[in-house]
């Protein structure tokens, strides 16, 4: 058994004492479960571009891309996953300036 193993049975161990949810303690668990329309794309630029979509192992927590997720992490403090994705942000910056 590794240490976050440990770590993470022990914080649900705490949780079943009543003390707070393990996510709250250790943070979320996240895998990807699938995908959904990228924020930079539209109908019009780029529609079949997507983004991850990820659910905590743990709690069932689903990120759908909200600030401070794994989501837009990699959207929007990593950059565009892909140059499709850059050709999408790109065309919406211009559009938004005209």
């Amino acid at each position: 058994m590794s240490s976050s193993e440990l770590q993470r049975l022990i914080a649900e161990a705490s949780v079943l004492a009543g003390a707070q949810h393990p996510c709250a303690i250790l943070g979320h668990k996240w895998k990807t479960t699938g995908g959904r329309q990228c924020p930079f794309a539209s109908d019009a630029a780029w529609p079949n571009c997507s983004q991850a979509v990820y659910e905590c192992e743990s709690c069932d927590d689903i990120d759908y891309g909200d600030p401070g997720g794994p989501g837009h992490n990699d959207c929007f403090v990593m950059g565009p996953c892909s140059f499709a994705c850059e050709q999408a942000r790109d065309s919406l910056s211009e559009d938004a300036s005209r």
